[in-house]
């Protein structure tokens, strides 16, 4: 390989890397503007994100194991 095609599979793996870092911060952009949280301080946004993840995740818990009741209670029952 000679010296410039190597360069430019350089700038094309840059240019892709930047492309990801670009959409992931458009998308955190996006969050913050939605749900208000531009204006908070970082430390509230975090207590707001933990707030949010643990409520996010007791819902799945929950209706995970709602689930696997409902699933061995009438459909895995042998009677």
């Amino acid at each position: 390989m000679d010296q410039s095609s190597v360069n430019s599979t350089k700038i094309k793996k840059t240019a892709k890397k930047s492309g990801i870092i670009n959409w992931v911060n458009r998308w955190i952009y996006l969050y913050n503007v939605t749900f208000g949280l531009y204006m908070l301080d970082w430390w509230e946004r975090c207590l707001f994100n933990l707030l949010l993840f643990f409520l996010l995740w007791s819902c799945y818990n929950g209706s995970v194991r709602v689930g696997s009741y409902l699933l061995s209670r009438y459909l895995l029952s042998s009677t």
